[in-house]
């Protein structure tokens, strides 16, 4: 029996899913700012041709993203850390890393009728994950369980938002982050401003999609008492099943050896240099 009430709302998760690419516009001038803390998105971390997602799900923007097209996974994404609903959905494709003629529309991509060779020269698809080994997830970025409501959940499912992420770690350590690390570290945070990316490895999946060599993830948090703390961690993406708990300061320095830039992830209010211990 079909349950009517409930119509309403999973058409609107599907039906209105848009985003908005920003190629040469920051994210902090346009609708993604208050993914950023003080509407700061990170510099000295834009990939050559990269593109900034202003991520649309349900007439609301969810989360940023920074999409890497050359190495068709995503440098990073920002949202808003709000613990936990996770929601599983079809894995979507994003149209306008095509091309600017597409829509404004995330879509389902068994669904989609845009060229699959166009398609595959912007972005992952579904087939390049199906054909590796059973040795890669598809590692969210952005993680469906850090978010409070059905469709921000929903909103994480899209390829431009996961790169091949080991499953012993994704299932892992790394896993005990998401689930448990952050949740204990964001107590007593008014807001926690999340920025978690990969930094670009040797291997591909497809001949395609880079394997990245590290996972990695931040936050800052405005807390009740109105001060502001800041960590991060970082893990080889490996089956060394490993997350090490570094500064803001010291992350920065990592990614910047794959850069080559001066690499600044968040408003210089956050602190950098204090190490938060690992039970905190």
């Amino acid at each position: 029996m079909f349950h009517i009430a409930l119509l309403p709302l999973a058409l609107s998760c599907y039906a209105l899913a848009d985003a908005k690419v920003l190629l040469e516009n920051g994210f902090t001038k346009r609708d993604c700012a208050r993914f950023f803390y003080k509407g700061k998105e990170p510099t000295g971390i834009i990939p050559h041709g990269g593109a900034r997602i202003c991520q649309r799900f349900e007439n609301m923007y969810r989360f940023a993203t920074m999409y890497d097209r050359r190495n068709r996974i995503p440098t990073y994404s920002a949202y808003i850390y709000e613990a936990e609903k996770s929601v599983r959905t079809e894995w979507m494709i994003e149209p306008q890393l095509v091309g600017h003629s597409y829509p404004e529309t995330m879509e389902e991509e068994r669904f989609t009728q845009i060229n699959r060779k166009l398609l595959r020269m912007n972005q992952a698809v579904n087939a390049d994950y199906e054909s590796a080994s059973n040795m890669y997830d598809r590692g969210h970025i952005n993680p469906s369980l850090h978010h409070n409501s059905e469709c921000d959940s929903k909103a994480t499912f899209t390829l431009t938002n996961v790169v091949p992420q080991n499953r012993v770690l994704n299932q892992g350590a790394w896993r005990e982050y998401e689930e448990d690390t952050i949740r204990r570290r964001a107590q007593g945070c008014t807001r926690t401003y999340a920025i978690v990316g990969a930094i670009p490895g040797n291997n591909f999946i497809a001949r395609r999609v880079n394997v990245p060599g590290y996972i990695w993830a931040a936050a800052c948090c405005t807390m009740e008492n109105r001060t502001v703390k800041a960590w991060a961690v970082i893990a080889e993406n490996s089956s060394q099943n490993k997350v090490e708990n570094i500064t803001i300061e010291n992350l920065e320095a990592q990614i910047k050896q794959s850069t080559g830039r001066g690499v600044h992830l968040f408003h210089h209010d956050c602190p950098k240099k204090v190490l938060i211990p690992d039970s905190s």
